[in-house]
């Protein structure tokens, strides 16, 4: 029972981890693009995906101490909208 809450929370982590991520990650791609894959804009791509990498562990774990992670995440799947269907 232990591995599979482990299992879980590893889950429930690394979905909390991936939004800001992809953004960065994104975006790093995009300056990759426009600035037409020189050294310059490999460095440049690199910095960006790494300051993603750091905000999004420094935001999971805020979000991990200040609700716990799979309280955040069962709110934010929560629809309301849908609790009241009469």
């Amino acid at each position: 029972m232990k591995l599979a809450k482990a299992l879980v929370d590893i889950l429930i982590w690394l979905r909390v981890f991936i939004s800001p991520f992809l953004v960065f990650l994104g975006f790093g791609f995009f300056v990759w693009f426009t600035l037409n894959k020189t050294i310059k804009a490999d460095i440049l791509c690199a910095v960006i995906i790494v300051i993603g990498l750091i905000t999004s562990v420094l935001i999971t774990k805020r979000i991990k101490k200040r609700f716990g992670l799979s309280h955040f995440v069962s709110r934010v799947n929560a629809s309301p909208e849908l609790d009241n269907l009469d």
